[in-house]
């Protein structure tokens, strides 16, 4: 391993000075033999924020560059100062295993040995506080560096240790790379496919990790994330595989892109397990909000930042929520302002910056005020998380600035106020509207100097609202106005339902499929008494999707449920059939194509996450190949074949809802306390589709720890095909489904 011939910590002094050598280095980036010498570079450990992690990784680029370092005021700004035994993740504690891996990692990474793996045995704290857990490291870390970098890895965990006690065991491996790493750029993250976790109990009872978990799920569901995508295990460590009790919760969401964004919790003394599993769950919201490539640890964690030699990961402006004092954050914000500036300028030096200056400052005031809401927790010693601070969503939805008609600079408030029209929702004006998220008050604040696409004509009654003709230079600003000064309705992570008048709303989304559109006008076409709503055109302007529609009121069914008497909920159930039984009576036409019925015609299949089909489908039997079209090697093709043929071929194909939920239904106030309907929503995910699909996919996110009543009460006509669900939930736990 790495040779230590001096090593002083001396928490009075404030001082470390350390002489590590690699046997064999230098090998990392251009390194040269001279640059192994005795003279030591000197380090202040006051600068900005200093801490255990600027010793980190000045200890593992002097093993690379055989060059000796001292650290002088080692976190002179901390409380208190000084160094610790766990800040150089001591092995001999329950000192986190994760952190004395990251020292490692860059060592065995540019081994000497390149032709063999390099391993470590690791012994410590797993799941440790103040540092990230070893399920991120496993999961989410080194899935990162191979994904981007091609470093391959391994990290198997033998024992699990928690604090105090320490006694964790970790086994990892990696493949030597013979130079530098290839410079990467992360811009996209792409949409959510599935969102995976880890409960876990270690010496406490099992239903603590299942508390945790379903208080998770319910933050995730809430925030807008489909629950058919959400897989969270919970699992009670058997007595011989940890050391010592503990409890937590590890979860992280995966996109089409590649990228993995995290969010974690450790249960505490005193803390309900609810608690627990809320908190990691509103940390994977926000820090999906902050609308990064990669989540804040990452952003943090050395090793990415010089392991390559040229590396560039790079975020917009909006992005930036890193862990820094606040001194540090202004800094990293004023730099990615004058970055984003040169650019323009390397382009053209005569460049007309108008542009440019008003994107920036849309974002400006809102990232000053959420870094100096993060100095505030720190200096409050709250902390939300061992990753780090969350952001505050009351201050990033605070006021910014935009401009009006005519230029002039205006400021927003941070809450929606009622509209002065007397087409206002109707809401009292003490009442302030809801706020938005982050990443949609940070999108809609950037949209008005981007360029608008008219993607489906606006209907002349939504234009007069924004008074004003879509074909105008002034209609972007003029419906943006509009959209913040309307009711938030609803909104998930990167969405939202604004109403806009007594009549009007608009969902608002980066993500927006944009069949929904013309499905709403296929169904207003063929059903014209179903309530559905109605479309009123569609506003793409950067990559921001805006979809004008009918007002549906109400409040979803989910919400009203629980309170309703079983005569009124059987009353619901028949009023659902009667609508269901209306849409099945149209069915694939001859010599047409399953699925969606507008546009591409594609099959929309959503588990942990949505898959469409590359050509078109013509029959059952070519949709069933689409259901089970896995590649996987470890799945027989004889298996594989024998699923297939215990599939349906003869099934009527029929309109679909494809999504039949109590939030997707709205209701209304009725006589005696009993509600009634008054809409059904989201049909992006309907068409033509195998009679069974609507009740497989009505009861696809029903878990056996469900125990509302809704499941038997569903209407009647889509029932009768559970030979066909229990055979998708088989094939679907077999991994067969692509």
């Amino acid at each position: 391993m790495l040779p230590v011939s001096s090593s002083t910590l001396m928490a009075q002094s404030h001082t470390v000075n350390l002489f590590l050598f690699h046997p064999q280095a230098p090998r990392f980036a251009n390194a040269t033999p001279a640059m192994a010498s005795t003279d030591p570079i000197y380090i202040d450990g006051s600068v900005l924020e200093g801490g255990g992690q600027l010793l980190r990784i000045a200890v593992a680029l002097s093993a690379l560059l055989s060059k000796p370092i001292a650290i002088d005021n080692i976190r002179a700004n901390r409380n208190p100062p000084g160094l610790k035994f766990q800040h150089a993740a001591d092995p001999g504690t329950a000192g986190s295993i994760a952190l004395l891996l990251q020292v490692s990692l860059p060592c065995l990474v540019f081994s000497p040995t390149s032709a063999e793996r390099s391993s470590l045995i690791l012994r410590g704290g797993t799941n440790a506080i103040q540092a990230p857990q070893i399920d991120y490291t496993q999961h989410v870390f080194l899935s990162f560096l191979e994904k981007h970098f091609g470093l391959h890895s391994t990290l198997s965990i033998l024992k699990r240790g928690y604090y105090p006690k320490g006694g964790g065991e970790v086994h990892a491996s990696i493949l030597p790379v013979p130079g530098p790493l290839p410079a990467i750029t992360l811009t996209e993250r792409g949409p959510i496919k599935a969102v995976f976790g880890r409960s876990y109990v270690a010496g406490l009872p099992r239903s603590l990790a299942d508390s945790m978990r379903i208080a998770a799920t319910a933050v995730l569901v809430e925030s807008g994330l489909d629950e058919n995508i959400i897989r969270i295990d919970s699992v009670r460590e058997k007595p011989s595989d940890a050391v010592g009790s503990g409890s937590g919760i590890v979860l992280w969401a995966e996109t089409e892109n590649g990228c993995r964004i995290a969010g974690s919790a450790l249960g505490r003394k005193g803390t309900e397990p609810a608690r627990v599993g809320r908190d990691a769950a509103t940390e994977l919201v926000s820090n999906l909000a902050n609308g990064g490539c990669v989540d804040e640890y990452i952003q943090t964690a050395p090793t990415p930042s010089y392991l390559a030699h040229s590396a560039s990961i790079r975020h917009e402006l909006a992005t930036q929520g890193l862990i820094m004092d606040e001194r540090t954050a202004y800094r990293n914000i004023n730099q990615s302002v004058l970055r984003h500036i040169q650019k323009a300028l390397d382009q053209d030096d005569a460049a007309d910056l108008e542009s440019v200056l008003h994107k920036l400052t849309a974002g400006y005031n809102v990232l000053r005020q959420a870094a100096h809401g993060r100095y505030l927790k720190r200096k409050n010693g709250t902390r939300s998380s061992p990753f780090g601070y969350r952001v505050a969503a009351d201050l990033l939805s605070a006021a910014s600035e935009i401009r009006d008609n005519n230029g002039e600079a205006t400021s927003r408030p941070s809450r929606f106020q009622p509209l002065a029209s007397s087409s206002s929702p109707v809401n009292s004006p003490q009442e302030p509207w809801p706020k938005l998220s982050p990443l949609m008050d940070r999108t809609l604040s950037s949209l008005r100097c981007l360029p608008r696409r008219v993607l489906r004509p606006i209907a002349k009654s939504t234009c007069d609202l924004f008074q004003t003709d879509e074909r105008s230079s002034e209609f972007s600003a003029a419906f943006l106005d509009r959209v913040f000064a309307g009711r938030l309705l609803w909104q998930g992570i990167a969405r939202a339902v604004i109403q806009l008048s007594d009549s009007v709303v608009v969902k608002v989304a980066q993500s927006l499929d944009h069949d929904e559109h013309d499905i709403l006008r296929f169904l207003e076409t063929n059903f014209p008494s179903l309530p559905a709503p109605r479309t009123f055109g569609m506003v793409v302007v950067g990559h921001t999707s805006f979809m004008f529609m009918s007002v549906v009121q109400g409040t979803t069914l989910e919400t009203r449920w629980p309170s309703l008497s079983a005569e009124n909920k059987a009353e619901i159930r028949d009023t659902l059939d009667q609508q269901l039984v209306l849409i099945r009576q149209l069915e694939l036409p001859p010599g047409e194509p399953l699925g969606c019925p507008v546009n591409q015609r594609t099959c929309k299949d959503v588990r942990y996450n949505v898959r469409t089909n590359t050509s078109p489908i013509y029959s059952e039997a070519e949709f069933n190949d689409f259901l089970v079209c896995t590649s996987s090697s470890r799945i027989a093709p004889g298996y594989k074949n024998w699923i297939r043929s215990l599939l349906g071929t003869e099934h009527r194909i029929v309109f679909t809802h494809a999504d039949f939920h109590p939030r997707n239904i709205m209701v209304v106030d009725g006589p005696d306390g009993a509600v009634e309907l008054s809409g059904i929503i989201d049909w992006e995910f309907s068409g033509f589709y195998p009679e069974y699909w609507e009740q497989l996919k009505a009861l696809n996110t029903r878990s056996m720890t469900d125990t509302s009543d809704w499941w038997e009460h569903l209407p009647p006509s889509v029932l009768g095909y559970d030979r066909d669900v229990i055979l998708d939930r088989f094939i679907e736990l077999s991994g067969l489904l692509g």
